[in-house]
């Protein structure tokens, strides 16, 4: 999500990862201090923090982005493209099902 979204306030981002926002300042803490995710205070309001990869987070995220779009051309492959479709169409309803 950083990679598209460079930025994005911790609020945001917990939202779209479906954790609460404790649990994913604890991650993001973790990610700093490997020096693969930045915190800002947000210049339009500073009662708010953002965050965004670091330039190794981002050659991370390129890498892992090619991975995962390698996974899912084999599953495509493996279970043909209208399974495929199927089952990502049906994942996606996930999110608003669990929590």
């Amino acid at each position: 999500m950083l990679l598209e979204r460079p930025g994005l306030p911790m609020a945001a981002l917990a939202e779209a990862a479906v954790v609460p926002a404790a649990t994913l300042t604890r991650h993001v803490d973790r990610l700093v201090e490997h020096a693969l995710v930045v915190r800002r205070i947000d210049p339009a309001d500073k009662r708010r923090a953002v965050t965004a990869l670091s330039p190794t987070g981002r050659d991370l995220a390129e890498v892992l982005r090619a991975e995962e779009r390698a996974v899912e051309s084999g599953l495509a492959d493996a279970l043909g493209h209208e399974r495929y479709a199927a089952l990502t169409r049906d994942l996606g309803t996930l999110p608003g099902t669990v929590g």
